[in-house]
């Protein structure tokens, strides 16, 4: 049995869709508010829209501070056989982006259908290219630019587009802000040194090249088993990883706990640098996805 090469900090390649776009999506209103979680190492924000077979549970979850985060979408239109899913999403008026979502199972009674979509953001940028490239900068997001946002739309493999009527998204990302500092500071971290910093804390090689499809478990090989891992690593001001912390899993723990291995072992750093250039301890958060060839990737 051979296994796909694992995939950390994947970039996928993502088209407009106009056939989709053209047509008339089913528009959802909020029936909740809006609830905030502080986690110990996730802030997370939900709300539901719409009600029976077409309630869709919107969640938004953040790791740290900037302007990206993980969507889950809960929904009974979202129900998928295979482990990864074609979806496309746009924030307000934006065209459609395709992702290729992860499909998964809600623990709830009813079991209902999950896509998680990683590395989203309001203004729809994608990291170009393929290939790690330390020097490109993600823009800033604008509280103009959160403000002017009021909608979510997503088309699942074709499926009639849903919009969930999200309202301004200034004030969800504000409650996030605020959350994600409080995070760093449980972390240890000052959350003013860490966002005024000249230089994050930057990987000396391409994070892809860190694990490899070698490293697969081997009961996880021989089951047919897949995971997803998302991780933090603490550099410290000599640019050493001193710790590795798990943030989010799917099942089996043995992903999370060899991930957590051998990234410490394999992930070297230059040092963050604060406002005047000085070296100073932080932090690099990624996931991994372990794949086993033929999963519909």
């Amino acid at each position: 049995m051979s296994c796909r090469p694992i995939a950390l900090l994947a970039v996928v390649a993502f088209t407009a869709s106009p056939a989709i776009a053209a047509k008339v999506p089913l528009s959802l209103a909020h029936t909740t508010k809006w609830e905030m979680n502080y986690g110990e190492d996730v802030c997370t924000l939900a709300s539901r829209f719409g009600e029976g077979k077409d309630s869709v549970l919107l969640v938004l979850n953040r790791f740290d501070p900037g302007d990206g985060f993980e969507m889950k979408l809960y929904s009974e239109g979202l129900r998928h056989e295979g482990l990864f899913i074609p979806i496309e999403v746009a924030f307000g008026e934006q065209p459609l982006q395709r992702y290729d979502g992860m499909s998964a199972t809600a623990t709830d009674a009813a079991k209902t259908p999950t896509v998680i979509i990683g590395g989203m953001r309001l203004d729809g940028w994608r990291r170009p290219g393929k290939t790690f490239d330390p020097a490109i900068a993600a823009p800033q997001i604008t509280l103009q630019q959160e403000a002017a946002i009021n909608s979510l739309t997503f088309s699942a493999q074709g499926r009639k587009p849903v919009q969930l009527r999200t309202g301004s998204m200034a004030p969800v990302m504000e409650a996030m802000r605020n959350c994600t500092d409080d995070l760093l500071r449980h972390w240890g971290f000052d959350p003013a040194v860490q966002a005024t910093l000249k230089r994050p804390a930057q990987p000396l090689s391409n994070p892809g090249t860190w694990l490899h499809s070698g490293d697969y478990p081997y009961g996880s090989l021989i089951n047919g088993e897949n995971g997803l891992v998302r991780f933090r690593l603490d550099v410290e001001s000599d640019g050493s990883v001193s710790a590795c912390r798990i943030l989010y899993r799917t099942n089996p723990d043995s992903f999370a706990d060899l991930s957590c291995k051998l990234l410490q072992q394999r992930a070297r750093f230059g040092p963050a640098l604060d406002a005047q250039g000085k070296p100073v301890k932080s932090y690099f958060l990624s996931q991994v996805r372990w794949v086993m060839e033929g999963s519909g990737l």
